[in-house]
């Protein structure tokens, strides 16, 4: 660069010496070859191909992995662990890569690691309140579980008035009788997999009401009584007894609706072999003619 300086008809010639600029581009954003969900506690290769002129890759993993959360590697791939509880439905492996200080793209990939949601439904809502008398059918829907091969079994526990009622992997649904009126029933599902995500759970309360919030008055059905001798004990282990009355006929339902036993009454009362009856909860309805009664009935052992 050549600079000249004149004042007062007097001229002066500087040359400054010479001065080599590099201008970079900026680095270019990587592109994400392995990925994928993961359950708790495992870990997987996370890479992208190889970006030009590239001296290292920086990676950021969600805050509860196992390690560093902030990881700088030269090669383009980094094996990441899983934590062993917690977990995230929807979260990102982050990666840029550097370059002589240039700035760089940001590239993310979808992660799911040990989430899933599980939501309480019925086939006509949600409802909070019902008429007295009423069998409400319960299902517990699992959704957002990771995009894997062979993934566990669902396992699931139902908790009703904070008494387990029916567990296992087919479980998916209970029936809950409602409650007597002005009381409230507490219905609660925790879902498991035997460890790949994390056990989630959630829970809806019932109560028994005679006029619903909608202003229409339920109908009072004479026909129906809620009972409490029908069978006993209760809880019950080995055996059960049955009340009878003549002319009646007395039907054990389990949770899923399906009878477990069913017979005509006589005049003595009758007991039942239920060491083979899964623990939980059923429903036993006596019917003579037009009126029907029922009860709540727990198996344990």
């Amino acid at each position: 660069m050549t600079t000249t300086y004149t004042r007062n008809g007097a001229s002066t010639t500087i040359t400054a010496n010479p001065i080599t600029v590099t201008v970079a581009s900026q680095t270019a954003t990587p592109e994400f070859t392995e990925y994928g969900d993961m359950c708790l506690g495992t870990s997987r290769t996370f890479a992208v191909a190889p970006v030009p002129g590239a001296t290292s890759y920086t990676w950021t993993l969600p805050a509860n992995f196992v390690g560093p959360t902030t990881v700088t590697t030269t090669e383009p791939r980094l094996l990441a662990t899983a934590p062993t509880t917690g977990g995230c439905n929807f979260c990102f492996v982050q990666v840029a890569a550097n370059a002589n200080g240039c700035p760089a793209g940001v590239a993310s990939a979808p992660l799911n690691y040990g989430g899933m949601s599980v939501r309480i439904s019925t086939p006509y809502g949600l409802p909070s309140e019902v008429c007295r008398d009423t069998e409400v059918t319960y299902e517990a829907n699992v959704s957002d579980r990771p995009n894997l091969p062979n993934l566990p079994q669902l396992v699931y526990t139902w908790t009703v008035d904070g008494v387990i009622v029916a567990q296992g992997p087919t479980e998916a649904r209970i029936s809950v009788l409602s409650p007597p009126p002005g009381q409230q029933t507490s219905i609660r599902v925790d879902v498991e997999d035997g460890g790949c995500s994390r056990s989630t759970f959630d829970a809806v309360g019932l109560q028994s009401v005679s006029r619903l919030s909608s202003g229409e008055y339920c109908a009072e059905f004479s026909m129906y009584r809620q009972s409490t001798s029908l069978a006993y004990p209760n809880p019950a282990d080995a055996t059960v007894t049955l009340e009878q009355a003549p002319g009646a006929t007395i039907t054990i339902f389990n949770s899923q609706g399906q009878p477990m036993y069913e017979g005509k009454a006589n005049k003595e009362a009758v007991r039942i072999d239920t060491r083979a009856w899964p623990a939980g909860l059923y429903f036993v309805q006596r019917r003579q003619g037009n009126t029907i009664e029922r009860q709540q009935l727990q198996i344990k052992h």
